[in-house]
């Protein structure tokens, strides 16, 4: 681009001139409503983004008590079904009886044996405390996907009260769990009656899906904020230069900032921050190509962050991180089914080890990215908050949501961690070098060299995400 030439205010191409403030970025809230009790501890797992943002913005002793009766209930319902799939297991009382006695007997031998019970009474309570200390935590990490344009303090408050309703999902995922180990005592009855594949689907359907709808909660159960407008993005804002942050409230539309000659316009609505292609089309068949080119161009164009509309699109920059997970979980899903089978071949791994393999590789390259993804994006808000003066936490989670991409190096260095563990096999039993008195193998050396190369690649991503901030923090659009 040239460098624009300054143009005299007093001209007459400078009739109009910059407002004093410039319009608030967030819509009116939904006004907050009061959810019943019941029905919000017995619906919220299944509709966590229309009842969630009023959840969150409700009282404290509500929220708690949710959680409080979740934690009851759970060993209820683990109890509950015990007793049925053991009715059904054992049809004559006297063997019913015989094997909940044997139980008892085995439970009582193992808790002699387990050093928390012989603390004292203020080692139970810091158990107790660190337990409960996993709710904040939880927050915390999630509050990036909370932002709704009130405060940081707001934000933590409504993430929080939100983790304590998600723990609701805890009587349903230990329903699901319990009817798994049972059926997984039960393998080959059932392997007999149905095929491998179809079990072996089953069981994973059931082991996976409430961990997913706890995830999801988690992510929309407080993305919208509801009740009095209250927080930066509510209130007008004071216009400043795009590229230094001096303020241009007075100045001609036609002129230069005099601080750094850019132009005025290019700092205002309808300049050079305009709205991706991502979000123009979205979901449509046109909008997710874009979003496959999006992951090129965001890894290669560091000035893209440059042109991004950050007070705006909230949803739609969500979204694209859906996306970008979803073209993650392709790329797992296909580097498995590609580079597994050579595990076969190469190390003479069985069908069973090549299950496992595939399941190991699966689990690193998806679970990992994900945790990384939630915990770099919270210390990018919170370095964004503290170092950049961005108090509004769209702007910041919008950022991380489109800088979602530079988790692709990280990805593959993590695949290639998981396969450089099951694919060598035999190799792994021969010395390869001699270090500080250790026999190191061409696996040994394959995990050092990956591992060295993953932290350079979350390296990578987080002095990218860090660049992508600062090119934000004086955007008016």
């Amino acid at each position: 681009m040239t460098e624009p030439q300054r143009i005299n205010p007093s001209s007459a191409f400078a009739r109009d001139q910059v407002a004093p403030l410039l319009a608030a970025t967030a819509p009116e809230p939904e006004p907050a409503r009061r959810i019943n009790f019941v029905f919000a501890f017995l619906a919220y797992w299944l509709v966590p983004k229309r009842i969630g943002p009023h959840l969150a913005v409700g009282t404290w002793k509500r929220a708690f008590a949710a959680h409080a009766l979740a934690l009851l209930v759970t060993p209820i319902v683990i109890a509950a079904i015990s007793i049925a799939f053991a009715v059904v297991h054992y049809p004559n009382f006297h063997e019913l009886r015989s094997a909940i006695a044997e139980g008892v007997l085995i439970a009582a031998s193992g808790s002699m044996l387990t050093p928390w019970l012989g603390l004292p009474s203020w080692g139970i309570a810091v158990a107790v405390i660190s337990v409960e200390a996993v709710p904040v935590i939880l927050a915390v990490l999630f509050m990036p996907w909370c932002a709704g344009g009130d405060s940081a303090g707001s934000v933590f408050k409504r993430s929080l009260k939100n983790v304590y309703w998600s723990t609701t999902y805890l009587p349903v995922s230990a329903a699901a769990f319990t009817l798994l180990g049972f059926v997984s005592s039960q393998m080959h009855l059932w392997m007999a009656k149905v095929s491998d594949l179809f079990v072996a689907g089953a069981m994973i359907l059931t082991a996976d899906t409430p961990v997913f709808l706890w995830i999801r909660a988690l992510l929309v159960g407080a993305s919208r904020y509801v009740g009095l407008p209250s927080g930066p993005a509510f209130r007008p804002r004071e216009p400043l230069c795009d590229r230094c942050g001096y303020c241009i409230t007075g100045l001609p539309l036609a002129a230069n900032c005099p601080e750094c000659d850019w132009p005025v316009r290019e700092s205002l609505p309808g300049g050079r921050r305009q709205p991706t292609v991502w979000q123009r089309r979205s979901f449509s068949p046109r909008g997710i190509l874009d979003a496959a080119r999006l992951q090129g161009m965001i890894l290669r164009d560091r000035s893209f962050f440059e042109r991004l509309v950050v007070h705006e699109g909230h949803a739609a920059a969500r979204h694209f991180w859906w996306a970008t997970f979803f073209f993650v979980l392709l790329a797992v899903m296909l580097f498995c089914w590609l580079t597994m089978p050579l595990a076969f071949l190469v190390a003479g791994l069985n069908e069973d080890d090549l299950l496992g393999a595939k399941i190991l590789t699966a689990i690193i390259g998806l679970l990992v990215p994900f945790c990384l993804q939630t915990f770099l994006s919270f210390a990018a808000c919170l370095w964004a908050q503290l170092k950049l003066g961005i108090r509004d936490y769209r702007v910041s989670a919008s950022v991380c949501y489109y800088a979602s991409p530079l988790m692709w190096p990280a990805v593959l260095s993590l695949l290639i961690l998981g396969v450089s563990q099951v694919l060598p096999g035999r190799l792994a039993r021969m010395p390869l070098i001699h270090v500080l008195g250790l026999d190191l193998n061409l696996q040994d050396v394959t995990g050092l060299g990956v591992t060295i190369l993953l932290i350079l690649t979350i390296l990578f991503w987080w002095l990218r995400l860090l660049d992508a901030l600062r090119k934000v923090q004086h955007a008016n659009v």
